[in-house]
């Protein structure tokens, strides 16, 4: 497996850290907790950008899709391929015909873009993200 593999498995990876401790600097490793953009699209249609940990993406598309009322029901979610990027994770997501989200079209964005943090989540798509 390899190290993006992992990260994306585990939500963390392993990195060298400085530690003040007792006065002085001390060197060691650590496990940090890893967040990179995560781009939302519903049957191909791009609405947000989220930061979030690599791990657990289908159970993250779930929660939001319930929590943006983009879906009524779990069953309405049918499938999450989640497709890694040079800029991030790419989360194509295809609900029912009858979900709200199967309705969303080129105008439609999240009700709430993100107030506060790195200014990412709330975009539409991972280019318009890092630019």
């Amino acid at each position: 497996m390899s190290d993006a593999e992992s990260a994306r498995s585990s939500g963390h990876v392993r990195r060298r850290i400085m530690r003040w401790r007792s006065g002085g600097f001390a060197e060691g490793e650590d496990e940090i907790a890893e967040e990179q953009p995560v781009e939302l699209r519903y049957n191909e249609q791009p609405f947000a950008v989220m930061m979030a940990t690599p791990a657990d993406l289908e159970d993250f598309a779930l929660g939001f899709s319930m929590s943006e009322g983009l879906i009524a029901t779990p069953a309405q979610l049918l499938e999450v391929d989640a497709q890694t990027l040079l800029e991030g994770v790419q989360l194509n997501i295809r609900v029912d015909a009858d979900a709200p989200a199967a309705q969303l079209g080129q105008t439609d964005r999240r009700l709430l873009p993100g107030r506060s943090g790195c200014g990412i989540c709330g975009t539409r798509q991972l280019e318009n993200a890092l630019r």
